[in-house]
C-alpha cells in the first residue's frame, strides 16, 4: 500500500481505496485552539485507536501534502493570545506549518500544544510535498523550507518570483 497524507483545512478523513492508496487528511481546524484542547487532544490520542490510527497513518506516510502559511494570519486563524502573537512578531516568525511558527532562517519561534502532526515527524516519511502561492506568502515558504525538509515546492509565479528576488537579495549580503 501507498500511504498518502493529505494536509488540508477540511475534515480529517481516512480513506483506503480500492487501488490500495492509504489516504490520511490532516485538517488543521481540528487542532486549532491547543492551549484550551491539549489534555483532551492528547487523552483522545492515548485512547481512542481510530484518531490515534490516522495520525499515526500520516505519521508514517509514504507522501504527504501540506500547506504553509504567512505567521500572522496563522496565529489570528488559529486565536493565539495577544501575548502569543506579540512574542511571533518580536521573534520574526514569517512562516507557519503544522502549528509551528518559523523565521526566515528556518528559527522555530513558537509551537502550538499540537497534538497531531509535527515538523519533526517529516523525517519519517517519503515524499513531502509543500503547496502554498502567492507573493504576499514567499517568506513564509522560504522560512517553512528552511524550517524542514520539503522535496516538492507547489507553488505559482508570483510566489516563485519573489523567493528567487529574496535569495538573490541575501546572496548581495
Amino acid at each position: 500500500y501507498l500511504d498518502i497524507a493529505f494536509v488540508t483545512y477540511e475534515g480529517v478523513t481516512y480513506v483506503r481505496n480500492s487501488g490500495g492508496i492509504t489516504l490520511g487528511i490532516y485538517d488543521r481546524d481540528a487542532f486549532d485552539n491547543m492551549n484550551k484542547l491539549k489534555d483532551i487532544l492528547n487523552s483522545i490520542l492515548q485512547e481512542d485507536i481510530g484518531v490515534r490510527t490516522v495520525v499515526d497513518i500520516i505519521k508514517r506516510a509514504d507522501i504527504l501534502v501540506h500547506g504553509m502559511g504567512r505567521a500572522s494570519v496563522m496565529a489570528r486563524h488559529r486565536r493565539l493570545p495577544p501575548e502569543v502573537i506579540t512574542k511571533l512578531e518580536e521573534g520574526g516568525a514569517v512562516g507557519e506549518a503544522f502549528g509551528q511558527y518559523v523565521a526566515l532562517d528556518g528559527t522555530q519561534i513558537y509551537m502550538t500544544n499540537n497534538a497531531g502532526l509535527m515538523l519533526q515527524d517529516l523525517q519519517n516519511i517519503g515524499t513531502i510535498i509543500g503547496i502554498a502561492g502567492g507573493k504576499s506568502k514567499a517568506a513564509a515558504i522560504l522560512s517553512v523550507i528552511r524550517a524542514s525538509r520539503q522535496d516538492i515546492l507547489v507553488t505559482d509565479e508570483a510566489a516563485a518570483r519573489e523567493i528567487v528576488r529574496m535569495r538573490s537579495v541575501e546572496c548581495r549580503v
